[in-house]
């Protein structure tokens, strides 16, 4: 949304005395005459033949950059400026026509090299700021971009089009209110200037004036009728501001234009040159694809309601969740943070937050802070408080996680993740009793790892004997007490997935499984998790297939035939759950033989 503001320095530099200078000087003035109409080639050939009688001057070379730079010659032009400059080094003007050279190669560090040397040389070079800046913008350095802009127009470089692109810096750093100001400047120097009256339209819509910015991209439009981008942004504005059909007739006429974005706008929101589905019916599909799983099918949805309706705090909170679930952390923040900063009291969107700060990001104080106001909003909300006490545990705050995990519970007694993590801060503070009595309530109420836990502390270390000699932090995620592979590689990768897994980084911990199953073909608790996570995603018929690999491996593995029972139950194969439960009962698993119970009366 801007145009390029160069400035090319001519130079008439009279040529010094010699057995040559006289036809050598006339076909120097031959050249600039030539280069001032345009006639770049016969300036080249000029120089060239002043070049032949006398190649020590640097006017010559340094003209002749000049013309081959308008030929699109870049390296020439640059090997032309080389010479000059080794001929007289101390030329600011030479510098900055090199770094238009190198800046249309897209040599963007060298080109500012060279304007820096330029400045430096001539510190009221206006032209060599403004050079400098347009680079820095084209690099996405905006502020550095704006402080030259600043030293250009300083130095009395009154010119519509350094206004424009400082405008456009501003713009990209949010700070709307200043770019309006140096569009209004710069359409005040120009009152032609299309792309000033369709960047101000941009930073006018931002700033919430919507008739204003689409009188602006009107204005863009009388002023170039093929301004395919003004089509574009007054579209975005039309349907931004809630109407449809106006916003479609834009789009449809920026993709007459070929403009390259129209279409997808055209696909997302339009039926012929009408609007398609409202904000809600997106948001509702959003809803439906992220209960299945589907992460980018929901974000996709989340994406066109949040454009049809900018104020769907809901929406960009559940938008969040979808991008955490992508393992794009930083978006999820964004999102959450813009849904709190649409309804303050949103207390979902803050504990949610907090819980991306301390799984993902590992910034518990800043975790510890949503849990606050959430709790502060919502004095009842169990979520909340548990996961405040799983920050304050890995805080190592241990009896505070424990005040926070007895809150959770207060308000759920049935909460046996709650009871699992309890058992895990008691443990810490050397409560053995109360570690394998929260254990194995955990484990009543169904909670899918108290059994491993139980084997791991009470069982096998005789309940309250526990000694923190016997056992480290970091085994606490360990889910078998003897591991069926002695291969170190994969019992890595094996502790990896059961942390991500810990962490509900689903995704991340299938991979981590398939790389233990990778170094250790015959891991079986490796396929037994990677199914269990691929059962949490709905991923049914593969992980069976997991199962299957396990009980393979071990026909005896009650937890295997379990957690197959599972899935199958969840893929409304019945009968097939049934026969598997019945095999993990008989061979001890009291989890299957609670779903018997509960299923089939037995």
């Amino acid at each position: 949304m801007r145009r390029p503001l160069y400035f090319l320095l001519f130079m008439s530099l009279l040529a010094t005395s010699g057995v040559w200078a006289q036809t050598a000087e006339e076909y120097f003035d031959q050249g600039n005459i030539k280069l001032n109409k345009g006639d770049y080639k016969g300036a080249v050939e000029n120089y060239d033949k002043a070049i032949a009688q006398q190649n020590k001057v640097p006017a010559f070379y340094a003209n002749r950059a000049i013309a081959k730079y308008r030929l699109n010659r870049y390296l020439e032009a640059i090997q032309d400026c080389d010479i000059a400059l080794r001929l007289e080094p101390n030329q600011a003007k030479v510098h900055n026509n090199r770094g238009l050279s190198k800046f249309a190669l897209k040599r963007y560090q060298e080109a500012i090299d060279d304007y820096t040397k330029a400045v430096a040389l001539e510190p009221t070079f206006a032209k060599g700021y403004n050079n400098r800046a347009y680079t820095y913008l084209m690099m996405k350095n905006y502020q550095s971009a704006i402080d030259d802009y600043d030293k250009a127009i300083g130095r009395n470089l009154e010119d519509a089009a350094s206004y424009n692109n400082r405008g456009w810096a501003k713009a990209k750093l949010k700070r709307f209110s200043e770019a309006e100001q140096d569009y209004n400047r710069a359409i005040s120097l120009d009152q032609n200037y299309a792309m000033a009256y369709n960047n101000r339209g941009y930073v006018r819509s931002k700033l919430g004036d919507y008739n204003n910015s689409i009188k602006d991209y009107s204005q863009s439009i009388v002023l170039n009728p093929r301004f395919s981008e003004a089509y574009l942004w007054r579209g975005i504005v039309h349907h931004r501001f809630g109407n449809l059909e106006k916003a479609c007739r834009d789009w449809n006429s920026a993709l007459r234009l070929k403009n390259p974005k129209a279409q997808s706008w055209i696909d997302d929101f339009c039926t012929g040159d009408g609007p398609a589905l409202s904000a809600e019916e997106y948001f509702n599909k959003g809803d439906e694809a992220l209960t299945a799983g589907k992460w980018k099918e929901a974000i996709n949805y989340y994406d066109k309601c949040i454009h049809l309706k900018s104020s769907h705090h809901i929406a960009y909170a559940h938008r969040a969740r979808a991008y955490r679930k992508l393992g794009q952390i930083d978006k999820s923040i964004e999102g959450f943070s813009r849904a709190i900063e649409l309804k303050p009291d949103y207390d979902w969107a803050l504990a949610s937050r907090g819980y991306v700060y301390y799984t993902n990001k590992k910034e518990y104080e800043k975790a510890i802070a949503d849990f606050d106001k959430a709790i502060k909003l919502k004095p009842d909300y169990r979520w909340a408080y548990a996961h405040r006490a799983r920050t304050k545990f890995r805080m190592k705050k241990y009896q505070e996680a424990i005040e926070d995990y007895n809150r959770a519970l207060k308000i759920d007694p049935n909460d046996g993740w709650s009871y699992r993590n309890r058992a895990l801060a008691r443990y810490e503070l050397g409560d053995a009793i109360g570690t394998c009595e929260d254990l194995n309530k955990a484990k009543e109420l169904g909670d899918y790892k108290a059994d491993g836990l139980i084997k791991e502390y009470c069982k096998t270390r005789g309940g309250g004997n526990i000694g923190k000699d016997t056992i480290s932090v970091d085994t606490v995620n360990s889910y078998n007490t003897v591991l069926s592979s002695k291969n170190a590689e994969a019992v890595k990768f094996y502790t990896l997935g059961n942390e991500r897994l810990d962490n509900e980084s689903f995704y991340d911990a299938i991979t981590r499984y398939t790389q233990a199953i990778w170094a250790d073909a015959r891991f079986k608790e490796a396929y037994l998790n990677r199914g269990n996570t691929k059962t949490r995603l709905t991923d049914y018929k593969s992980a069976i297939k997991d199962f299957d690999s396990a009980i393979l491996l071990d026909g005896r593995y009650h937890e295997a035939f379990y957690l197959r029972g599972k899935a199958k139950w969840l893929s409304n194969d019945n009968e097939g759950a049934k026969t598997d439960w019945q095999r993990a009962k008989a061979l001890g698993n009291t989890n299957a033989k609670n779903m018997l119970i509960l299923h089939f009366k037995e």
